[in-house]
């Protein structure tokens, strides 16, 4: 079947012809989208008018000039989407040309002719209307999206009247300030101040080159007020200026800000502060000076490089006032050079001051100085913390120079409360002063806090007070101090702690590691290097770091530290400790004083302690009353030991066994140590030869004016015109060599006098003991006040008369109570020793005697213990043996045979071959010199 069709070949063309003009109107309309138009004449009125005030034209100088009084600054240009007016219009004018189509369309419709299965002309003309409708859709899309704002004010001058409060609410809003100049702006409570600007929903605020000059108000933030919100982000670049802006509110409400007064929180929030800016001379009378910074919510704040130059507020925050809120965590950075130079604050915080509520962790690898800052009640940087879980760890080169406080700590204060947490790492500290307590720096930690100190180096700081250095004080249950590697060098104080004063109290803890080095540090008073002291029951110094106290000096007592026990607590120094050249002028102690009081529960260790090249110089002037000087001085001038109550000798309390001394001097006495307490006979008899006392002494040998004492409690020190301590001294040496040598003399031989007696107080040769098995008991009850109480080590003597060994003897630590025992001839290392070798004498009895029967050897050792012989002759009954003389069995065993003579001895062995000295075991020690072997016949090879 054939079919036709009429043509008209230009009607198809009338829809695209319409989609053309309608997409050149819609071209024309995007095109003045970025075009604004002012009124030849613009009049006061107009530029008041935010809508079109926004539109002024930037060639008009006049226009420029009127504008500028207004708050909407002229001479401005907006890129800015369709307004609302310009919207309707547009889509009026949309829907018109829409209806036009529609009518051409369907007329076109009429003049398609189709004689069979020919094109739908409904079809034809809703796919030409759909085609049109999408053309329309996607090119005035972007006219109903007014999200995205972007206004930019430059190269103005605002002087009396700032720009007032700016919302940025929209999406991706933008507000660019250039080159601007803001001069004597002053606002009252009512009026916005310079800027005022509130940014949330990712809109951002660009501040470049401008400057701020004496900018007030009467609300916070002198120049710029903020609340970034909600992804807000603001830019301050590095040319901005901020020269005598001032926050003077005093309403309770009110913080501070004397520059800028910031509040930033929410996720992606932003404020960014680039490298150069200057605050100069910037105040408030509350918190923050130049800065009042409030975070929480994940918000984030960079610092570039910046410098604060003589800003000052009345309260905290001289500076700055940093706030990290608890609600959620926060991000500061410093990503440049901050310097706080001759700011100060009529509190805390002369540089300034932050408070912590959250966790928070700042590490920087530039430097913040604070220099020549100061305050009043202490700290050029003073950081708080107090919510439980939660605190700071600020870590870099953080520096102070030449800082002052008036009251408390010349350069840096922490502060926990509540569990909290502060840590600081890699400070240090030149020329600060205070003129109560802290040159350098102070730590309080209370309540459970922890404060973790690590890195600091101090130098020639000075206290009117006490802590020349350092002070750390911890107080509250579960507080703990730890300190890390630190250094003070030409540190002073006017009263105690030339170095480092540390106080501690009930159930609280300061724990020193790494090391600890005091050097060339001076007070008028105690403790030229360290004052320590603790006050309550589990208060506790733990120094487990290497301790070095060098050329310290105090005006009266404790050269290097002073240690003040008076209230009940635990000061234990683990590991090596070395006092250095370290003096007490006008006092006692060169090297360490030591006062206790012996009524409370304490306890004082010091483990591996060199005390070298000390001195105690005695106060040279005379009298001018009639009684003599409040205390005697010039003693001890390694130790100065007293105290008050009397000593328990049962607690061990004292021990000064692992205290070395070398080249220390006294004007008056008692070069190494001088101990002044009343059971100071009591404590030298503790343990073998003064033990717990006399260090590296060498009885018989060392110069007896080395240790003294005098028992007397400290008060009685004082103002006592009866006492004569010159009279009264004694060496110590004198009390604790008793018995003589600290040697237990045995014999049991009848036919001699004085023979031996098993019964208290034997020891001497004129009144010994019958056995050694005796002897070695008598030695622990009176060394260490109990029977079955272990000693150090155990002397026994043979006198001159000789000794029966009647039955084989073994000696091991769990029934002789020690783990050396000491078997030597009469007087053995005294000024008065038998000069001939003391004889023991094996007796048998005959040769069917079963004597030996069980037992490996005459004299046996077990169980690790240390069998030492000097001076002795050996001999039998010249019946002949089964077992040796001596059996040493155990691994870690030692038997030293000093001058032994081996004499007249049979020996035959019942089953395996064994020697006259028999050890069975290879790790043992043996050591033996000048000793004799002779007449000795052994059956088989031994």
């Amino acid at each position: 079947m054939l079919s036709s069709k009429i043509k008209h070949p230009s009607r198809p063309l009338i829809p695209a012809l319409c989609i053309g003009i309608l997409s050149l109107i819609l071209i024309v309309c995007k095109m003045a989208h970025y075009f604004s138009f002012v009124p030849d004449q613009v009049t006061l009125e107009y530029c008041i008018n935010q809508e079109f005030g926004e539109k002024l034209n930037k060639s008009s100088v006049s226009e420029l000039q009127l504008c500028s009084q207004s708050l909407f600054a002229t001479g401005s240009y907006t890129y800015n989407h369709f307004s609302f007016d310009n919207q309707v219009i547009l889509l009026i004018i949309l829907t018109y040309f829409l209806i036009i189509t529609r009518l051409i369309l369907s007329n076109n419709s009429r003049h398609i002719v189709t004689q069979k299965t020919s094109v739908n002309p409904l079809k034809y003309k809703s796919e030409h209307f759909l085609l049109l409708s999408i053309v329309i859709y996607y090119a005035t899309r972007s006219f109903f999206d007014a999200s995205a704002v972007t206004t930019e004010k430059s190269n103005q001058t605002f002087n009396g009247v700032g720009l007032g409060q700016i919302d940025l609410d929209g999406s991706d809003d933008e507000y660019i300030i250039t080159n601007c100049t803001f001069a004597n702006i002053e606002s009252t409570v009512s009026t916005a101040c310079s800027l005022q600007l509130y940014i949330g929903n990712r809109a951002k605020v660009y501040i470049n080159n401008c400057s701020f000059t004496n900018c007030r108000t009467e609300n916070e933030g002198g120049a710029i007020w903020l609340d970034i919100s909600y992804g807000g982000k603001l830019t301050i670049d590095g040319m901005c200026r901020f020269n005598e802006c001032t926050s003077y509110c005093y309403y309770w409400t009110d913080y501070g800000g004397g520059a800028i007064m910031l509040y930033i929180y929410g996720e992606d929030s932003q404020a960014i502060l680039e490298d150069g800016i200057i605050f100069y001379r910037c105040s408030s009378p509350l918190m923050g000076g130049a800065i009042f910074l409030l975070m929480s919510e994940f918000a984030n704040v960079t610092f570039g490089q910046t410098l604060f130059l003589d800003c000052w507020s009345d309260l905290t925050g001289g500076a700055m006032y940093l706030w990290f809120s608890e609600y959620d965590t926060s991000y500061f950075q410093i990503e440049g050079d901050i310097t706080f130079r001759d700011c100060s604050s009529g509190d805390s915080g002369g540089g300034m001051q932050v408070q912590v509520q959250n966790d928070l962790e700042i590490t920087t690898s530039h430097t913040v100085l604070f220099d020549h800052c100061s305050s009043v009640r202490g700290g050029q940087l003073s950081i708080y913390s107090g919510n439980e879980g939660k605190g700071i760890r600020l870590t870099g080169d953080i520096q102070f120079n030449q800082c002052h406080s008036f009251e408390y700590s010349g350069g840096l204060h922490i502060d926990s409360y509540f569990r909290a947490l502060i840590e600081i790492s890699n400070f240090s500290f030149d020329g600060c002063t205070s003129e109560q307590f802290a040159g350098g720096t102070a730590s309080d930690c209370y309540f459970g806090s922890q404060n973790i100190i690590r890195g600091l180096t101090i130098q020639n700081c000075v206290t009117s007070g006490y802590g020349g250095g350092i002070l750390l004080y911890v107080d509250g249950q579960y507080s703990t101090t730890q300190v890390i590697d630190l250094i003070i060098t030409n540190c002073s104080s006017q009263q105690y702690a030339g170095g480092i004063f540390i106080e501690v109290h009930e159930e609280s803890l300061i724990i020193f590691e790494g090391f600890f080095h005091v050097t060339n540090c001076t007070s008028q008073e105690e403790g030229g290097g360290i004052y320590v002291q603790t006050q309550g029951m589990l208060a506790e110094v733990d120094m487990t770091s290497d301790l070095i106290i060098d050329s310290c000096t105090s005006m009266m007592d404790g050269g290097g530290i002073y240690v003040n026990l008076y209230e009940e607590g635990e000061i234990i120094i683990r590991n090596k400790c070395k006092l250095i050249n370290c003096k007490s002028e006008d006092g006692n102690g060169g090297g360490l004083y030591i006062q206790i009081d012996f009524s409370k529960i304490y306890q004082f260790t010091i483990n591996n302690f060199l005390i070298k090249d000390c001195q105690a110089k005695a106060d040279q002037t005379p009298p001018t009353g009639p009684y003599p000087p409040e205390i005697p001085t010039g003693y001890g001038g390694g130790i100065f030991l007293t105290g008050i109550g009397d000593y328990d000798v049962s607690s061990r309390g004292l021990d000064f066994r692992n205290v070395k001394f070398h080249n220390n001097s006294a004007d008056k006495g008692g070069y190494n140590l001088f101990a002044a307490i009343t059971k100071v006979e009591e404590w030298c008899l503790m343990g073998i030869a003064g033990e717990y006392v006399k260090g590296n002494y060498i009885d018989f040998k060392s110069d007896k004016n080395k240790l003294q004492g005098i028992p007397i409690e400290q008060d009685l020190l004082r103002y006592n015109p009866d006492l004569d301590i010159e009279r009264d001294k004694q060496d110590l040496e004198d009390y604790w060599n008793v018995p003589y040598g600290s040697i237990w003399h045995v014999s049991n031989r009848d036919d001699v006098s004085p023979s031996g007696n098993d019964q208290n107080g034997c020891a001497l040769i004129t009144n010994p003991c019958k056995t050694i098995e005796y002897a070695l008991e008598q030695i622990s009850l009176e060394k260490e006040l109990s029977y079955t109480t272990p000693t150090s080590e155990k002397r026994i003597g043979i006198t001159q008369n000789g000794f029966d060994l009647n039955s084989p003897i073994q000696f091991k630590p769990s029934t002789s109570y020690t783990n050396v025992i000491k078997i030597m001839k009469q007087l053995y290392r005294t000024l008065t020793p038998m000069t001939e070798q003391a004889e023991i004498k094996i007796i048998k009895g005959s040769s069917e005697s079963t004597v030996e029967g069980g037992h490996k050897g005459w004299i046996s050792t077990a169980q690790e213990l240390q069998l030492r012989i000097y001076g002795i002759k050996i001999i039998t009954d010249q019946f002949k043996l089964t077992i040796p003389i001596i059996y040493i069995q155990d691994t870690k065993s030692i038997l030293k045979l000093d001058t032994v003579t081996f004499s007249g001895i049979q020996l035959s062995h019942a089953t395996e071959a064994k020697g006259i000295v028999h050890i069975n075991v290879d790790n043992s020690q043996f050591i033996a010199q000048s000793c004799i072997f002779q007449n000795i016949d052994i059956d088989s090879q031994g």
